[in-house]
């Protein structure tokens, strides 16, 4: 790839990585929206296999696709309160899942919440993350790793967006 075709590349990952932080006045909350846009693929192989679109992500292979899906937050002050992931899942045999993860600087987990859609369905899917039962400090590495199954029928399962918050 050559030097300018990089640098295209990776202003183009940066434009699709952008995050709100629209703070709430009356509670003091901050909700940081992430589009799927921002997910990438595990394994270089399956890369082929996702388009990108005002839907997020998508697999488009017959096989599931591993995707993860990095958010970086600076807010150090509170915690963390909860997240949603928002997800058309249309496979009727395989379930779109996610672990919500907080990660330390080294990369190994120091949270971590799983959630998982259950059956397909024609509109979008709310999935939600409780409240963690201790506190977490909402800034730092958080990352949803998560499994698109494969395209069924000429119908695409999509991580649409993300939104995760503080209190």
């Amino acid at each position: 790839m050559s030097r300018a075709n990089s640098v295209k590349a990776l202003l183009g990952a940066a434009a699709l990585t952008t995050v709100l932080a629209v703070p709430s006045s009356a509670f003091a909350t901050t909700y940081f929206y992430v589009s799927g846009a921002v997910c990438r693929a595990d394994d270089p192989i399956d890369s082929s296999c996702l388009v990108y679109s005002t839907y997020g992500v998508h697999n488009t292979c017959t096989h599931a696709v591993n995707v993860e899906c990095p958010l970086s937050i600076s807010d150090s002050s509170s915690n963390l309160a909860a997240a949603r992931v928002y997800i058309y899942d249309r496979n009727t045999t395989a379930d779109v899942s996610c672990t919500q993860q907080k990660t330390d600087e080294g990369g190994t987990a120091i949270y971590s919440n799983y959630q998982q859609t259950f059956g397909s369905q024609a509109g979008l899917y709310t999935v939600t993350y409780a409240s963690p039962v201790s506190p977490v400090a909402f800034g730092g590495w958080w990352r949803f790793a998560c499994s698109i199954p494969a395209v069924e029928s000429g119908q695409f399962s999509h991580i649409a967006s993300f939104v995760i918050s503080s209190n």
